[in-house]
This record gives structure tokens, sequence and C-alpha cells, in this order.
């Protein structure tokens, strides 16, 4: 079974992009989300975004470091989840799943560190940090 979907949570690398935006591992950060982006779009994956932070701090917050168009990469973001890889983190999972038409099973989960990951046996076909997800969706896609 192939997998159709990716739902993300990078709440730690846009904090820290956020704290302090003309640093040299901020530009690293903003680069790495956006090649995996273009990566996953580029290879057809449906893109879901999970996030903690309220829609106005991230609409403002991709706006100010990714440009107007950020939003554009995804066809679902479930934002001001209550701390969506926590124990309770099932729902925002739950909404994004059902709003992209795709199945746990047909889905990976990519968090921008491992806390950022669900916890608990959500049925996704792979769970892994961005840097792993990179190695796989990214590899052959010359940016």
């Amino acid at each position: 079974m192939s997998i159709e979907a990716v739902v993300t949570n990078f709440d730690h690398l846009l904090e820290q992009i956020d704290e302090a935006p003309e640093s040299r591992q901020a530009a690293e950060q903003r680069r790495t989300i956006e090649r995996f982006l273009r990566g996953a779009q580029h290879e057809g994956y449906l893109l879901g975004l999970i996030t903690g932070l309220s829609a106005e701090r991230l609409g403002s917050v991709l706006d100010r470091h990714f440009g107007a168009d950020s939003l554009d990469y995804f066809s679902v973001i479930v934002a001001g989840a209550a701390d969506p890889a926590g124990p309770a983190g099932q729902e925002p999972y739950d909404v994004a799943l059902r709003t992209l038409g795709v199945p746990p099973e047909r889905c990976a989960a990519v968090g921008s560190t491992e806390s950022e990951l669900p916890a608990g046996p959500l049925g996704f076909a792979a769970c892994v940090p961005l840097p792993m997800a990179m190695e796989a969706i990214c590899a052959d896609y010359a940016e």
C-alpha cells in the first residue's frame, strides 16, 4: 500500500525561526521546510498541517518567513490543536485525515522533532522526524 498524504507538525521549527529570524540557523530551517514542502508536493502527496499555533499566529509566521503563498502547500490546516502530539492529540489528526479523505494507513506523519509526532497508535503508515522524511521524500527531488 502506498502513501498518499503527509500530515506535518513543524511547531518547534516555526517557533525557532520566529524567535531569531535573521540567524543562520533560522535560514537553514526555512530552507529545510521549503525543500520538504516542494519535494512532497512534487511527489504528489496531499499535505496537511497540524499546529498548536492559532490560525492568526500561524498565518502571520508563515507569511513573514515563507511568503503569502506558503499556505497553498496544504490541503488542510488544523490550527489551535491542544498539544497535537500529546495523549489527547488524536483528534487533530482525525480531522486532517477526514478532510484529506485518506485513511491513516495511507498517510505518514512528520514532525520537526520526535515530540511532535503523534502519540499512541493512530494507524499511520509511518511516523518519522523531519530529517528522515527529507531522506525519503526529497532524496530524488532536485531543487
